[in-house]
């Protein structure tokens, strides 16, 4: 997915009613609000575009020149006069806000009315006038059967602001939500009249000054997959993560002999698959061995699932050793978990080693922790991964540890070389840094290549 713009899809399915239809958008400065008019403007040729402020005028008409050979008739700057409310009289939408303007041309022939802002054209009214205009021209919008997109600034507790959530069919409301000591942007469409809500809340960027809203991350496996060249490490010293966005995330992969951590919301498949076939399918089709540490509650079969779809299951068999709680004893590559955590370890090293004199090359380890805090408890699962960090460095292994966020162990008693979080927000699929820190990134997929492939979007 690209952030070339794109609006929630039942927000425009609003729009394509036949009947008068009031849409206000609210939030406070800075949340997005003009370049979502904008956005609105370019995506539909049946708009106009009010634009009230001289610092909107300019920068709107940059955004928007060139989409549309229209675009120029339907580009309205509102004129810096001050008007009172008997001049807005008359029978349409159009007659009404004509005194705002020096041709009512484009407005005529609108279906839908952009205001941007609502809040700035009331000023050049009187105060005591302010209600009733917005009463009037909600009242004409209706009766005119145009849709009216009224763009609202200042804070949701403002007279004028309750008034017209009132007032409005459709309400969204723009945020920046901080988390982390990070932001992200999250649309919430307060109420929808007449039609049916299957979704209240969107995560957007701004990313590229285009208002991109981003749809429900999606689980899927591509429909028809291709052999695909694996990534060759971008240096020496790093591991290609099997994925390009990550990489350059990560400043050209995971460094060799590190440990590494992955923090996730929950170990449900979306979570984990997303970056662990990528990774590993990657690793695997470049000849090199894995150990494998299973989640609880999965099986070998389980996990290989969604891996040979990508990397044939002989490579799999062969180059891959498998340690867990529900092992199978049917595949010559899995080991049970032993009682004994030390004895664990030794075991998971003994592999590696016997992998890396077999395919003379290093053998990379994926450890979810939970299995490990499960059967010998917090205590144990430090000792291990500080045993495990602390040979690192002469065996040039890259551990990647899978965490749930609410396990007892905390990433803070590990000490990872990269630290990783990836959780959900309004049903998309995120991730952000710890180390290296970033800002939170959007996980979208890219099934077109036929590969379990994915972009990293800036949330910005």
């Amino acid at each position: 997915m690209s952030t070339n713009g794109a609006m929630p899809s039942s927000f425009l399915e609003a729009l394509d009613t036949s009947r008068g239809y009031i849409v206000a958008v609210l939030g406070l400065p800075g949340t997005g609000k003009s370049l979502f008019a904008s956005e609105l403007f370019r995506s539909r040729e049946d708009t106009c575009l009010l634009i009230t402020t001289s610092e909107n005028i300019e920068f709107t008409r940059n955004s928007v020149s060139g989409f549309s050979d229209s675009w120029e008739d339907r580009f309205i700057p509102v004129s810096p006069n001050i008007v009172s409310v008997e001049d807005c009289a008359g029978s349409t939408l159009s007659d009404v806000l004509s005194p705002f303007v020096e041709s009512p041309k484009g407005l005529e022939t609108a279906d839908v009315v952009i205001i941007d802002s609502w809040s700035n054209l009331l000023h050049y009214l009187r105060e005591s006038d302010r209600a009733r205009m917005q009463r009037l021209v909600t009242r004409q919008a209706r009766g005119s059967k145009k849709r009216l997109v009224l763009v609202a600034e200042g804070d949701l507790a403002r007279p004028l602001n309750v008034s017209l959530r009132h007032l409005s069919d459709l309400v969204v409301n723009l945020r920046k939500i901080h988390k982390h000591e990070r932001m992200y942007r999250e649309l919430v469409i307060e109420k929808m009249r007449c039609h049916a809500l299957e979704q209240e809340a969107f995560l957007f960027t701004l990313h590229n000054g285009r208002f991109t809203s981003i749809p429900w991350y999606q689980h899927q496996y591509p429909a028809i997959t291709v052999e695909k060249e694996p990534i060759e490490d971008l240096s020496d010293r790093t591991v290609s993560t099997g994925n390009e966005s990550l990489d350059d995330l990560l400043g050209g992969g995971l460094k060799k002999g590190s440990m590494n951590l992955l923090e996730v919301e929950n170990l449900a498949a979306p979570y984990l698959e997303t970056i662990y076939i990528p990774f590993l399918s990657n690793h695997l089709n470049l000849g090199r061995p894995a150990i494998v540490l299973l989640p609880e509650g999965w099986s070998p079969d389980r996990f290989i699932d969604g891996l040979r779809r990508f990397v044939g299951t002989e490579k799999i068999s062969h180059q891959v050793v498998f340690f867990g709680r529900q092992t199978s004893r049917d595949l010559p590559n899995c080991r049970e978990l032993d009682d004994d955590p030390w004895k664990t370890l030794q075991e998971i090293r003994y592999e590696s080693t016997q992998l890396e004199r077999e395919f003379n090359q290093t053998a990379t380890a994926l450890l979810s922790l939970d299995s490990l805090e499960n059967r010998y408890g917090v205590r144990a699962v430090r000792s291990l991964v500080g045993a495990v960090t602390a040979s690192l460095s002469q065996t040039g292994r890259v551990i990647m540890g899978i965490l749930g966020m609410n396990q007892d162990v905390k990433s803070e008693s590990l000490s990872p070389n990269t630290h990783l979080r990836i959780e959900d927000i309004d049903g998309v699929l995120s991730l952000h840094g710890m180390i290296p820190r970033s800002n939170y990134l959007a996980v979208k997929p890219i099934r077109t290549t036929g590969f379990m492939d994915y972009s990293l979007i800036p949330i910005e």
